[in-house]
C-alpha cells in the first residue's frame, strides 16, 4: 500500500447543493482514474464530517486481495437493491480496480443511476451491485461494527432509534447494560463528528494515555 500523500486540493466543477451530490462522487472519481489511479491500491471517500482512525482502517484492508473489485463501508438496506449500500457519512473504501470499472460504466444506464438528484450513496450501490462487486463486511469476528454510520453519542449514550435500526443491514448489538458491545474495538470510522468534537476525539484516541500503575497507598 503507498504511503505517498496528496497534499492538493482538487476543485470540481459541480455545484454545491445536495442535488448534485452524485455528480460530484463521478467527477472525484474521474479525477481520481485520470489522475492517480496507478499511485494507491484502495482510494476513500467520507464526508467532512467523518472521522476516521486511519491506522484501524490500514489494518484492516491489509487482509484483503487488493486486485479484487472490493466495495466497505457501514452496509444499509434499501428495498429495490438487493445487496443495499455503504452509508456514504462513515465513508466509503473502494480498489483501484473498482474505481476503473465504475468511471468506465458511469454512463451505462444499464449499470448506473444517471439523473444528477439520484441519492449518490445508493447510486454507487446500484452501480456496484450491477457490476457485480464484493460487498464486504466490515464487521469484526464478534459481529461488532467497524464503520459506524452515526455519531459516537449516538451509538453510546443515545442508542439507536427504531428508524435507524431499519436502515442496518447487519444485526447491530444495543446492549444497554453494556453499550460498548455495539463498537468493534478496533473502530475505523464515525459519522456525524462535528467542528471542534474532531479534535476531541483526536485527543482521546492519540493523545491520552491511561497508566498502567497503581499505587495504593496514594490516595
Amino acid at each position: 500500500m503507498s504511503l505517498f500523500q496528496i497534499t492538493k486540493s482538487v476543485i470540481t466543477q459541480v455545484p454545491e447543493t445536495r442535488n448534485e451530490l452524485w455528480n460530484k462522487w463521478k467527477a472525484a472519481f474521474k479525477w481520481i482514474y485520470q489522475n492517480e489511479l496507478d499511485n494507491f491500491d484502495y482510494f476513500l471517500r467520507a464526508d467532512d464530517d467523518s472521522y476516521f482512525a486511519m491506522e484501524n482502517l490500514r489494518n484492516f484492508l491489509l487482509t484483503f486481495n487488493k486486485s479484487e473489485d472490493l466495495y466497505f463501508g457501514a452496509r444499509f438496506k434499501f428495498k429495490n437493491v438487493s445487496k443495499g449500500y455503504m452509508s456514504g457519512g462513515a465513508g466509503v473504501i473502494l480498489t483501484k480496480n473498482a474505481i476503473k470499472k465504475l468511471v468506465e460504466n458511469f454512463d451505462n444506464f444499464n449499470i448506473c443511476p444517471q439523473k444528477s438528484d439520484e441519492n449518490d450513496d445508493l447510486s454507487l450501490g446500484i452501480c456496484a451491485q450491477n457490476l457485480n462487486f464484493t460487498f464486504v463486511d466490515t464487521r469484526d469476528n464478534l459481529g461488532r461494527h467497524r464503520m459506524l454510520p452515526w455519531s459516537p453519542s449516538t451509538h453510546f449514550i443515545k442508542g439507536l432509534d427504531k428508524e435507524q435500526f431499519q436502515y442496518l443491514y447487519y444485526p447491530y448489538n444495543q446492549n444497554l447494560e453494556n453499550r460498548y458491545e455495539c463498537c468493534a474495538k478496533d473502530m475505523i470510522s464515525f459519522h456525524y463528528v462535528f467542528g471542534k468534537m474532531l479534535y476531541m476525539m483526536e485527543f482521546l484516541i492519540y493523545h491520552s494515555n491511561t497508566s498502567n500503575e497503581f499505587d495504593g497507598n496514594n490516595r
